[in-house]
């Protein structure tokens, strides 16, 4: 991972480099989620769907 910071490298799903106007257009927020994509994965339930289930599985 610190190969990351001194390549100064944006690494798909896990980190992000960005210039300082990116960072002053996102209104100066650090969270990685303006700057990070989560990685996209099939077979995932849409929230309503999985608390349904979850919730049938309680009982």
């Amino acid at each position: 991972m610190s190969s990351w910071y001194r390549s100064f490298a944006g690494v798909q799903d896990a980190a992000g480099a960005v210039a300082l106007d990116e960072i002053k257009f996102e209104s100066w927020t650090l969270s990685i989620s303006c700057y990070v994509l989560p990685p996209l994965q099939e077979g995932i339930s849409p929230l309503p769907e999985a608390i349904t289930v979850f919730e049938r599985a309680l009982t």
